[in-house]
């Protein structure tokens, strides 16, 4: 259970949109998606999705509507004059892993990456606290020119034959990764 929500509707003018803020995790910002919805704002037809938000101190960390929220704030700082009907729904105090819920609840129709799992759940997986400044290449959760992105790093992983992975995790001492016994020197389970 995540607990008690409101709907409500707030105008721009009477609402700071300051105080929507990103969650640390949130997944990247799409240009391209965050242009799109200004084309509905820019319309007047509106956004007809709510932002669901987590009212904290006097703050609303945007759990689900990070886009929508891009696009209100681009709406709002080229259109000063405008007002808009902004749609919150309003929970109360969440903590981390009730918002994540929450998000996952949310997105179960939005088709989501597996950087965008990683992204908002990076801290439940063990092997990526592990990688560290010594790890052989660059990781982040999303790819760039000079990392590897770890979804990536998984599907290699995945791919790599099993006498590989125990030498591997045997030189680097990630036993805590797996089941890894160092009498036999061998993984019980590497995937």
């Amino acid at each position: 259970m995540i607990g008690k929500s409101e709907l409500k509707e707030v105008e721009s003018d009477k609402f700071t949109v300051d105080k929507l803020v990103p969650t640390e995790y949130r997944r990247d910002i799409r240009p391209a998606m965050v242009k799109s919805l200004s084309g509905y704002l820019n319309s007047k037809e509106g956004l007809k999705q709510p932002l669901h938000v987590n009212n904290v101190k006097d703050k609303y960390r945007v759990v689900d509507g990070n886009h929508r929220m891009e696009a209100i704030k681009s709406y709002l700082k080229r259109n000063k004059d405008e007002t808009l009907k902004i749609k919150l729904v309003i929970y109360d105090n969440l903590g981390t892993i009730e918002e994540r819920k929450l998000f996952d609840m949310l997105a179960q129709t939005v088709n989501q990456s597996m950087n965008d799992y990683f992204k908002i759940h990076f801290d439940e997986v063990p092997l990526f606290g592990m990688i560290d400044d010594n790890f052989p290449i660059g990781i982040s959760i999303y790819s760039d020119q000079s990392k590897l992105s770890f979804a990536q790093l998984i599907v290699i992983w995945n791919k790599t034959s099993k006498v590989q992975k125990q030498d591997y995790v045997h030189k680097h001492n990630m036993s805590a990764f797996c089941e890894y016994d160092p009498k036999t020197k061998k993984i019980q389970d590497a995937t």
